[in-house]
């Protein structure tokens, strides 16, 4: 039970913990630029953005076993995922709601 005159400290948060919502908001408006500045965003987009949601998922699962399994270098897959997101404007906003959902997963439970 706190008193009236107690102040409480909240844990400090390292710049780690910034590290992935960071990255989530860069990727998708990176991605969201992309087709502003093409001038062109149809159905099919859309539709590749929504494939490119569940395929990014899949993605981070075999990077997280690769990672913990096998004890592979992760800059190959950081590189993998950076071509993918540089070479598909869809797949930088789908990897981006992605890793937001991961965050708020996270920080949740």
């Amino acid at each position: 039970m706190q008193s009236a005159g107690m102040k409480t400290t909240q844990p400090r948060r390292s710049i780690g913990d910034y590290a992935l919502p960071f990255a989530a908001v860069v990727l998708v408006v990176a991605g969201a630029v992309r087709f502003l500045l093409a001038r062109k965003f149809g159905l099919s987009d859309a539709v590749w953005i929504l494939v490119d949601v569940p395929l990014a998922a899949l993605l981070l699962l075999v990077a997280d076993y690769v990672h913990f399994h096998t004890r592979i270098n992760m800059l190959v897959l950081l590189m993998v995922f950076l071509l993918l997101a540089i070479s598909s404007s869809a797949f930088s906003i789908g990897l981006g709601i992605v890793l937001m959902g991961v965050w708020i997963f996270n920080s949740t439970h």
